[in-house]
């Protein structure tokens, strides 16, 4: 099995960071928190413990 760590990054335009974390954590069958921090991060974790974030990186306008 697949041990290593890597990360996938998917941009998002036209669309808020809430409305894209309810979508993700839909698809994903996970649950939505806050990550209670400066970009207002959204954490969405998944049944088996992943953890994705939908967050703010300023390169797309």
């Amino acid at each position: 099995m697949f041990k290593e760590k890597f990360g996938i990054e998917i941009e998002f335009t036209g669309i808020t960071r809430n409305k894209a974390a309810k979508l993700v954590a839909e698809y994903l069958n996970g649950t939505v928190s806050d990550a209670c921090d400066y970009y207002d991060t959204k954490v969405i974790t998944t049944p088996d413990g992943r953890k994705w974030k939908v967050m703010y990186d300023g390169s797309l306008r």
